[in-house]
């Protein structure tokens, strides 16, 4: 007898980051234990992760803080930052989906700038963020059955949000050029909620671009619920990814 295969659906109607997706993962049963050793395993001193529950919009959600080393880090290119995840202790499926949301990411903030992607810098903070987001997640995913054949996941369409943010040049528009040129390659929807602020940000996008798609809410046995909390709490809408786990039918 077969086991059935694992099938998941990710709600990004809200919006999604790489922390809320993550989050929302190990709210669904990820192993937090196997998450944590895989970030460690990329030999960066003060990177780790910690969580706490929380509550956006009244609802109950898990938030995932990734703590950083205090310094900036140096500058690293793409080349540097798929280095680091092969050297750590993610299974072959978890390498491969990390390598590809990382060149996603490349590849979008090349376009964007005009450079090829193997010239773009992952910035100080934001790589420190960035690398645990992506590795993390893909920890969760191959704990979950999630990177393996045989297995699916869809997204919703992405919250787009709106006005501007500030990034690494300066104020941009929402949602900002990189997460465009991301859904744009892989096919993702953007949709506007009324929403004000970054709701999607390039990280969230290129996560869901990787491990699936959109796609319609597939026929499942749902067997657990995950809701990942972002850093705000806005009053119009609760800021929340949410991730439902179930095998299919």
């Amino acid at each position: 007898m077969t086991c059935a295969a694992p099938v998941a659906y990710v709600d990004a109607t809200a919006g999604v980051a790489g922390d809320m997706l993550l989050g929302a993962l190990l709210d669904a049963g990820a192993s937090l234990e196997r998450v944590r050793e895989a970030i460690s395993s990329l030999g960066v001193p003060g990177l780790g992760l910690d969580t706490t529950p929380a509550r956006r919009g009244g609802l109950a959600c898990l938030r995932a803080l990734i703590t950083a080393p205090a310094a900036p880090d140096e500058e690293r290119r793409l080349a540097d930052v798929i280095a680091i995840v092969r050297a750590g202790a993610l299974g072959r499926p978890g390498r491969h989906f990390a390598e590809m949301v990382f060149r996603l990411l490349a590849e979008a903030e090349g376009a964007v700038h005009g450079e090829p992607p193997e010239h773009v810098h992952f910035h100080e903070v934001a790589a420190f963020d960035s690398l645990a987001d992506v590795v993390g997640t893909a920890a969760a995913l191959e704990d979950l059955g999630l990177l393996e054949p045989g297995a699916s996941v869809r997204c919703s369409a992405l919250a787009a949000g709106s006005g501007t943010t500030r990034g690494q040049h300066g104020l941009l528009p929402v949602p900002v050029p990189a997460v465009v040129r991301i859904a744009a390659s892989a096919g993702l929807i953007l949709a506007g909620t009324g929403m004000a602020g970054e709701r999607t940000t390039p990280t969230g996008a290129a996560l869901l671009a990787a491990v699936g798609g959109a796609g319609d809410f597939p026929p499942m046995a749902v067997r657990a619920v995950g809701t990942g909390a972002g850093g705000r709490d806005p009053a119009d809408r609760p800021n929340i990814t949410r991730v439902i786990l179930g095998t299919a039918p």
